[in-house]
């Protein structure tokens, strides 16, 4: 249905469809009226004819709707259900379409275990639930078991997900959400999980083992002692696919390699605006790159940044001790000038670490203050909030540079704004 909101979006549209668009009139022959979003099972008491005319009815409408349908006595399918009417009664049986693919997730595929090994079971309790009767549950647990098999799956797991599903009673799986109620009754007596989400991979469960190697050490913390009391629950996202590189949701802007959304100035690099009284130009490091003064890794500056420029990250090096800061500003660079004044000014020199170490280092010397700007921050063309993307990438420069105390300047740094 393309976007994420559009089945709720349908669901809503179509609801209130219903309610104003079908008449009293138009009930009285339903005896049964069900739907799936846009797709619906009716019962019709009646001939061929009359539920012809329902449909034209419901088709001259202004909304543009248009509804097709098929008529018939004795079977039906809806879904991935075929309805059969036996000895006066209806039976029911799964449904596959004769073009229909072996569509099941590869068992080598890159997914966390529990998953893929949950599979088997989720869809053999899905036969048990849809079959109505144990000959029709056989047929298609076979074909289920063959297809499992065609994709790399072990027996021993088919077949334990097969004899689970074959000893669970079909009316417990006819109810609604049959074991919500007891997971709930459990889950209150139990204090609440931390989520750590990150996106899987092979390395997942060596990330778990570092976590909980780690994780002690947060205890020590009264805060985080009460926020973790529950312990951390380990939630994988989805792993990159192939269809997410050849086949982007989102179309790409260039596909010229370095060359970003700049604007019309194709000159990179960290400029000085020029301007005679501007402060900020006196300690602006004109460079195509900036370097990490503790790795000595070298960085290029894709962008074209000057005084003028805002949404910026920036690095402040100590040309004394070549100490760094990484910092980030929604206003222009120009705002440079706050942290050379607080240097200077006696009365702040305790006001951030920048103003501390200068002070301790070189005397509140401004002679070795250089600064750069190293990534000019956009949004897309869908748009977002600016403003967290430019915390995230202000975090990524200060744990690539390493720029955290001791190695570097930076005291406090925040990781919510990837949460």
């Amino acid at each position: 249905m393309g976007a994420k909101f559009a089945p709720s979006y349908a669901n809503l549209y179509m609801g209130w469809w219903e309610e104003t668009h079908i008449s009293a009139d138009m009930r009285k022959s339903l005896r049964l009226y069900t739907r799936y979003i846009d797709d619906l099972l009716c019962v019709w008491k009646g001939d061929e004819m009359s539920f012809i005319t329902f449909v034209q009815k419901l088709n001259q409408n202004e909304l543009n709707l248009k509804f097709t349908s098929e008529y018939r006595s004795k079977t039906i399918e809806f879904l991935d259900v075929k309805l059969m009417v036996v000895d006066k009664e209806i039976q029911t049986t799964i449904f596959r379409k004769s073009c229909s693919g072996n569509t099941l997730l590869h068992a080598t595929s890159c997914h966390p275990k529990n998953l893929v090994d949950g599979i088997p079971v989720g869809q053999f309790l899905r036969l048990r639930r849809n079959c109505s009767t144990n000959m029709k549950f056989q047929e298609q647990a076979e074909e289920m078991k063959e297809r499992f098999l065609d994709r790399g799956y072990g027996r021993k797991i088919v077949d334990r997900a097969y004899q689970r599903a074959r000893q669970t009673e079909r009316r417990s799986l006819l109810s609604v959400n049959p074991m919500g109620e007891k997971k709930k009754k459990v889950k209150q007596g139990l204090l609440k999980k931390v989520p750590f989400v990150t996106r899987y991979s092979k390395q997942f469960y060596m990330v778990l083992d570092i976590v909980k190697k780690y994780i002690p050490i947060l205890y020590a913390d009264d805060d985080f002692h009460k926020i973790l009391k529950g312990g951390v629950n380990s939630i994988p996202r989805r792993s990159h696919t192939l269809r997410d590189h050849l086949s982007p949701s989102m179309y790409r802007e260039t596909n010229r390699g370095d060359q970003r959304n700049k604007g019309f100035l194709k000159v990179e690099g960290s400029h000085k605006c020029g301007s005679r009284r501007c402060i900020t130009c006196q300690h602006m490091k004109i460079s195509k790159e900036f370097k990490s003064t503790v790795t000595n890794t070298s960085f290029k500056i894709r962008d074209y940044i000057n005084c003028n420029t805002s949404t910026v990250v920036y690095l402040i090096t100590c040309l004394k001790c070549q100490k760094q800061y990484v910092g980030c500003t929604s206003r222009t660079l120009k705002r440079i000038r706050e942290h050379l004044s607080q240097i200077k000014n006696p009365k702040t020199v305790e006001k951030s670490n920048i103003t501390r170490h200068f002070s301790k280092c070189n005397g509140s010397d401004v002679a070795y203050f250089s600064v750069q700007g190293i990534e000019k921050v956009r949004l897309g063309s869908r748009g977002g909030n600016l403003a967290g993307l430019l915390a995230k990438r202000e975090l990524f420069w200060i744990f690539y540079l390493h720029t955290r105390l001791q190695l570097g300047l930076n005291y406090e740094f925040d990781v919510t704004c990837f949460t």
